[in-house]
């Protein structure tokens, strides 16, 4: 289980509405103004994530060396450009939208322990479900 504080539930719910716009808008092709309704509400997200942060910092759990401003900031501008990528798809590149939805949940797991955010990924319900024999083999996947 992890750690948690007053904040995490908070935290957990911008992740999973920022997973959420990403996985049902990644195939779409929407409108100008809608991609800039939706980029609105990604900064809204990432505003309250980076006070989840601060809360964090203040309130626990402590942190290790590893958990910087600067850590912490690259985790969450990368969650936030591909969630970006995702409901806009002049940004996308040559970013297929599995990638870009893979790279998301990436950093959206590591943004997630760095504000303790209450939060259950797939993985964590694929972890859970699958046998004993392969669960840390799974989580050595999951944690590349």
């Amino acid at each position: 289980m992890q750690r948690s504080n007053a904040f995490s539930e908070v935290a957990g719910a911008a992740i999973e509405r920022i997973r959420e716009l990403a996985n049902r808008f990644v195939d779409r092709r929407l409108p100008r103004e809608a991609v800039e309704s939706l980029s609105a509400e990604l900064e809204c997200h990432r505003q309250t994530l980076e006070q989840a942060f601060e809360f964090r910092k203040i309130h626990g759990p402590a942190r290790s060396m590893a958990d910087s401003d600067v850590y912490f900031g690259e985790k969450l501008g990368a969650m936030i450009e591909y969630a970006r990528m995702a409901i806009d798809p002049e940004l996308r590149g040559s970013f297929t939208g599995e990638k870009i939805l893979e790279h998301l949940n990436h950093y959206a797991y590591l943004t997630e322990n760095l504000v303790a955010a209450v939060w259950h990924s797939k993985t964590d319900q694929t972890l859970k479900e699958s046998s004993f024999d392969n669960r840390d083999a799974l989580k050595r996947l999951a944690n590349r």
